[in-house]
Parts: structure tokens; sequence; C-alpha cells
């Protein structure tokens, strides 16, 4: 069993009250609340020497090249992508655990529910969202907006004991995602030939996060990993884990702290990043909305665990989504010209900037 780090939602919407009483505005720190595809596109960026970046975070011998030159970059991630946004929802059932609700959203010929799909670029790559503990998928659509813009298939899930301290209910919600998707792609549907089911990536936060590890390390359907804010459980049943893994962690995070995401980078082997988002936290991972507002509260008042953050949750959100969305689109569709923001001058930059504390990469 893999004991989870839980995040209260229950109290965190009771707090909204206090919010008020309090007077604490909405928005994070320095923003309000951000549009799905905000963000503005960054400076000009410059390459540095390893030792001006072993400086800054970056550990000597890390970091490589891209394959690409950054004169030759694609468009800006962290951005909304071309494509439109379809949805739709199922579920399924586990013996184990009971019913798991799945939102699925893809690149669509016109957004909204049940739209078609849009067939410029299909098949593409299918990826699985975990959410954290005492949570469900609803409050991480974020995710699954931005990844289909981009030309992914994101199966956001919700399980259905979420105050459960165990991460196996995550593992296998997130294994038989992947069922899912393979199941989808060949039947009548939507999503008949929609994914590749060659090139599967899972994604996750907090309690998701260490089952996104923790699934990838059992599954060889999944191709590629990013996790967000994973916390500290058994990692020897991930140790085997050789796909790409990409691990992003708040520097004020006070529930899994930027020491736990470099134990975790440790262990993997390579491909691997490590990025810690300066002035991030624990809940900035969340949509922007009453439950973050109330968490954001519950923080400043010191009732959560984790730390106040310093800059706006809308500004996680975009160093997230770039950091993201590149890790994917250069593992999982082969893009290399997103190396640039993944290893190249446009990541020293963002070291350079302060937006990152630290960056420690093997392509």
């Amino acid at each position: 069993m893999h004991r989870t780090i839980k995040l209260p939602i229950t109290l965190l919407l009771a707090a909204v009250t206090t919010a008020c009483a309090a007077g604490f505005p909405p928005g994070g720190a320095g923003g309000d609340p951000g549009t799905f595809d905000a963000g503005p596109a960054g400076p000009v960026e410059v390459g540095r020497s390893d030792a001006l970046a072993a400086a800054d975070g970056v550990a000597a011998g890390d970091l490589e090249l891209p394959s690409a030159p950054d004169g030759d970059l694609p468009p800006l991630p962290s951005l909304g992508g071309p494509f439109k946004v379809g949805l739709s929802q199922a579920s399924f059932t586990s013996s184990t655990w009971g019913k798991y609700l799945l939102t699925i959203y893809y690149p669509a010929a016109s957004a909204g529910t049940s739209t078609p799909l849009a067939s410029t670029g299909a098949p593409y790559p299918g990826v699985v969202f975990a959410h954290g503990s005492d949570s469900n998928k609803d409050l991480y659509t974020w995710v699954g907006k931005h990844l289909s813009s981009w030309g992914f298939v994101c199966l956001l899930f919700s399980v259905p004991k979420p105050a459960a301290a165990t991460n196996d209910q995550w593992v296998d919600g997130i294994r038989s995602s992947v069922d899912y998707l393979v199941a989808a792609n060949s039947k009548p549907g939507i999503l008949k030939g929609a994914i590749d089911v060659s090139r599967i990536g899972s994604t996750g936060y907090s309690a998701g996060a260490m089952g996104t590890l923790l699934a990838a390390a059992q599954d060889p359907r999944i191709r590629a990993v990013v996790s967000l804010a994973p916390c500290w459980s058994d990692v020897e049943a991930y140790q085997p884990l050789t796909i790409p893994a990409q691990i992003q962690v708040g520097g004020l995070d006070g529930l899994c702290p930027p020491a736990v995401g470099e134990k975790h980078y440790n262990l993997l082997t390579s491909p691997k990043q490590l990025l810690v988002i300066r002035g991030a936290n624990h809940i900035g991972f969340l949509d922007a909305g009453l439950t973050y507002e109330a968490a954001r509260v519950m923080t400043a008042l010191g009732l959560l665990g984790d730390k106040p953050a310093t800059i706006s949750r809308e500004s996680q959100e975009q160093t997230t989504k770039k950091y993201l969305t590149s890790w994917l689109q250069y593992y999982l569709k082969g893009n290399k010209a997103y190396g640039a923001y993944l290893f190249g001058a446009q990541a020293q930059q963002d070291l350079a900037a302060g937006v990152l504390d630290k960056l420690r990469s093997q392509p």
C-alpha cells in the first residue's frame, strides 16, 4: 500500500466564508483569474554557460543542448494550441474500488460537448491525468483543455474513494484509463481512430503524481510521464522506470517540498528533468475558482501545511503548461523543436529571469 498526502477539500469549501471575513482578495499574488489560453510571450532568450547555469540551480553536466536551434522555435507552448477543444463524459467500474468518472478532452472540429473529432493530425497521442487526494478531476480542467488544444487526447478521471490513504486506486485508475483509451480507439464513437495507442503518456498531481510514476513502472504502454508535486512514497516500486519522466515542484510547496522532488529525480534514469518553480506552492496546480480560493485562504491562515505562494496561480500554471506540453511534444510526438524550451537557451532564460529556482535535465 502506498500512502498519500491528503488535501482536505471538504474543509476548503467551508473556508470561503472565512475568505470574505478575512478580507483576502480573489486571485493569487499578483494577478486576476486567467482565461484558458492566456499568457504573454516571453522576452528574447539568451544562451548561458554551464558555470552560470550551475550557479542558478542547474547541476553541471546535467544539461544538453536541444536538437533544434532556438532560432527555429515552435509556438510558445504555455499558450493555447491550434485545435478547438471537444469533450465527452464516460465511466468505468472497478470491482475493487467502484465507479471511476471520466472526462475526455480531444482536438475537435468545433468546440463543445461530443463535437466531431478534428481529423487533421489524427491519430493523436493519448494522455491520462490523475488528480490529488480528497479531490476530483473537475478541479484540474486546465490540463485537459490545454493538452487537447495541442493535439493530445487527454482523459481525466475521478477515483471512487478520494479520501482513501493509498495510491493503489490511482494506479489502477491510470492503467484502466489506458485500457479505456485503447478500447475507445477501436469501436464506434467520437474517439474511433483518434488515438495513437503506441504513444500514450500519463501525468498527475500530488497523490496522482505518485500514482503516475508507479503506474508507468507497471504498464509498458505508458511511454512518457510528467509528475506534478509528487510526494514521498515507496519509491522502490518505480525504480525500474526507464521512460522519459519530468518532475515539477513549487519552490514554496510545504506539502511535497522541492527536496522530495529532487529525491525522485535522483532515482530516475534518463531521460529525466526536474524543475522547481520559484514562488509556487502545492495548491497552485488547481484550477482557478472556488476551491482554489478557499485553499489559498487556508494556506494564508496556516491551516493546510502548504506555504503561501509569492507568484499568482496563473503564473504557476503558465510555467507548468510550458514544460508539460514541451515534454509531451518532445517525447510522445517526437517533435524535437520543443527541446529548445526544455533544454536550450529558452529554459536557461527562465533561470536567469527568476521563473525557476532550479532546472536539472538529462535528455
